[in-house]
């Protein structure tokens, strides 16, 4: 079934995502030389096209493919890589401006590479006088989001810290900008949900233009493709999806929780 993985949330409440990536669907990987990391949304919210939310990968072995099957994932390379989605569509552009609405989530498994800042998201870059967004895991297992105008800081929220490596875990940040509103989520088998709520935090002085890089998964965004700024080593990216609403916690619990018996954890 081509919506197997989604079907399984939204009988717990989960709305609909914008796009789902899913490394263990074959409606999204049909294979481990596949080049196209497919969106599993037939009919994205926002009006656009199923394949405008495909991934490109950069090549057809990186990042590399492991354990294909249900428990597939993205990862263990040590040469740069990541997914392009090219171009941006009018809700990807919006992320980083005045009322964006949105929730990122990720199946990720955090390595234990000490040094590594891992790029989930971004279409930013890492340095210069870019705009836009990224959503990182730092080296000591701290979620970050990051918003920048012309290389100046619109809003840079570091939460949730020490959560577990080497175990998959749910990561999500939800971001309703005209309520000041910024929730960090994550969720495994060790540490069980851990979360925290900002209020008062809309974007200082964002940018009314559009990113400056492609939105990129597994990087910053897509000129910055190189060491840290993919999944690399140990680490493992096994689904990736976007919703255009704030999810509560309890949604984002049942999200990890429709999936967790398909990873054995």
């Amino acid at each position: 079934m081509a919506f197997s993985s989604f079907r399984g949330m939204q009988s717990t409440g989960v709305p609909q995502p914008i796009f789902h990536l899913d490394a263990g669907n074959t409606n999204s990987v049909s294979s481990g030389s596949s080049t196209t990391w497919a969106n599993i949304i037939t009919a994205p919210a926002d009006g656009s096209a199923q394949t405008d939310y495909d991934a490109d990968r950069t090549s057809s072995s990186v990042p590399s493919y492991q354990s294909p099957g249900a428990t597939a994932y993205f990862g263990n390379t040590t040469s740069a890589g990541n997914f392009n989605i090219t171009p941006n569509t009018t809700f990807l552009n919006s992320l980083h401006k005045n009322n964006a609405l949105f929730t990122l989530v990720f199946l990720y498994f955090i390595g234990n590479v000490p040094g590594e800042t891992q790029y989930l998201i971004g279409n930013m870059g890492t340095a210069g006088s870019t705009t836009g967004l990224r959503f990182s895991v730092s080296p000591s297992s701290t979620l970050t989001l990051e918003v920048y105008n012309s290389g100046a800081s619109a809003l840079s929220i570091s939460s949730i810290g020490a959560i577990s490596v080497n175990e998959i875990s749910l990561l999500a940040v939800s971001v309703d900008e005209a309520n000041g509103k910024v929730s960090f989520f994550a969720t495994n088998a060790t540490d069980g949900n851990l979360s925290v709520a900002f209020t008062g935090q809309p974007y200082a002085s964002p940018s009314s233009s559009d990113a400056t890089y492609s939105t990129t998964i597994m990087a910053a965004g897509n000129a910055e493709s190189k060491i840290p700024d993919h999944v690399s080593n140990s680490h493992r990216m096994y689904q990736a999806m976007v919703f255009n609403q704030f999810l509560s916690q309890s949604q984002l619990s049942n999200i990890f929780n429709s999936q967790r018996s398909r990873y054995g954890v």
